[in-house]
């Protein structure tokens, strides 16, 4: 997927999705570290897209619980 595709995607998720999808992220990142550290180094790239994507959901994460505190108060 492109930078752009899953931006969209994450823009138009809830903040229970976000954090759902946040968990998936977190544990495909782990298993491919592990492979990773058992010889499978074809899986460097999937780990830095894997990292950049959990970045980027979680910058969108804290901006939609900031709007969120904003709305309340």
């Amino acid at each position: 997927m492109k930078k752009t595709d899953i931006l969209v995607k994450y823009h138009k998720m809830a903040i229970k999705s976000l954090l759902a999808e946040e968990d998936v992220l977190k544990m495909k990142l782990n298993s491919l570290r592990f492979s990773v550290n058992f010889g499978k180094t074809k899986n460097i790239h999937k780990i830095n897209e894997t990292k950049k994507n959990l970045a980027r959901l979680k910058t969108i994460l804290s901006k939609k619980l900031l709007s969120k505190i904003d709305e309340k108060n």
